[in-house]
């Protein structure tokens, strides 16, 4: 297994003969390509890793993220900068132990740990300034324009639930701090003892929120109670009622941009969890989490009610097996998908 050669040269730069020993990219994982290095003299062996960026944004944001906020959260908690070059948009990182927790069968006292030291390292991050906003960045405007479309593909009532979300444009505004960007179980590691992070290629300025509570709240906490207070517990403080009502809108357009990413890159987990927020969105209209926009609402463009996907006469469901809004079997991916950057 071989490196490309601008890749190679970087390394060999900075650590000398080294040889791949795994190739980390994930599965059908299109743009970025990562690679565990070993090297040094027989029985003293050291490990880095090699991240190659498909786009200039993710690269900037991941090496600005490296610079200004990983060093803030402690010791081997996350990677440390070994080098970088710009031309190659290639990225040489410390290798951290430990495995993916999403890929882990834990018991309920030790994922109960991982939560909760999950909202303390999320805490700290948090605590650190928003760093600049990356060029090629996109607005929330972008966003809804790009994923809006996925509602007509919807049952009536999960889409007219989002276009209600969505209808009175951004969330509230709040204070822009360091954030992950994608604050997921697969982004975590786990030694048995102790938590850290990978992966910070998303990270930018933002509200909590508005992206790492969001998204973690309505793809995994809101549907575990147990861990959702042990995250709490972590994170040490209470969400206030503007946080809460930001996270719900966030995780409505998250979920439209899940399901179009999804269905582009025939992703079935990313689709699955798309779904997953629908229906806890559906399902928290009561809760803690739930709080309403005031005032009148109105729809997002066409009412999702009335205009379906092409085929489906008004009213009905695009997707026979979708009879609310997270399927009971897998959702059915589209016939044909084009590849494009993930947003």
């Amino acid at each position: 297994m071989d490196l490309p050669d601008d890749v190679a040269s970087l390394v060999r730069s900075e650590a000398g003969a080294c040889r791949v020993v795994a190739d980390l990219t994930r599965p059908g994982h299109l743009l970025n390509r990562v690679w565990e290095l070993e090297y040094g003299p027989r029985g003293l062996r050291n490990r880095l890793v090699v991240k190659q960026h498909a786009s200039v944004t993710a690269h900037r944001r991941e090496l600005a993220a490296y610079q200004k906020i990983v060093p803030a959260l402690g010791d081997g908690t996350a990677p440390l900068l070994v080098a970088v070059s710009e031309r190659t948009r290639t990225l040489l990182l410390t290798r951290i132990p430990g495995t993916p927790v999403s890929t882990l069968s834990l018991d309920a006292s030790t994922e109960a740990e991982v939560y909760r030291q999950a909202g303390a390292v999320l805490a700290t991050l948090h605590a650190q300034p928003a760093p600049a906003p990356a060029p090629g960045s996109i607005t929330w405007q972008d966003k809804l324009a790009q994923a809006q479309g996925e509602l007509l593909a919807l049952p009536a009532d999960a889409a007219d639930m989002l276009a209600d979300l969505l209808s009175g444009g951004p969330p509230p505004r709040l204070a822009r701090v360091g954030v992950h960007g994608d604050w997921m179980p697969r982004n975590w590691l786990w030694d048995g003892r102790r938590l850290r992070v990978v992966d910070f290629e998303a990270a930018t300025g933002a509200s909590a929120a508005s992206t790492d509570l969001a998204r973690l709240g309505y793809r995994v906490l809101r549907g575990r109670p147990d861990l959702d207070a042990a995250f709490r517990t972590g994170y040490g403080r209470a969400f206030t009622r503007a946080e809460h009502q930001t996270m719900r809108i966030s995780a409505a357009l998250d979920a439209l941009q899940a399901l179009r990413w999804g269905r582009l890159h025939r992703d079935q987990d990313t689709l699955n969890q798309a779904h997953t927020m629908i229906q806890n969105l559906r399902a928290d209209q009561d809760s803690p989490w739930a709080t309403q926009r005031p005032g009148p609402r109105r729809r997002v463009g066409t009412p999702p009610s009335t205009a379906r996907a092409p085929g489906h006469p008004a009213g009905a469901e695009a997707n026979p097996d979708q009879r609310s809004g997270h399927p009971q079997t897998p959702v059915r991916l589209a016939a044909s998908a084009r590849k494009e950057s993930r947003p």
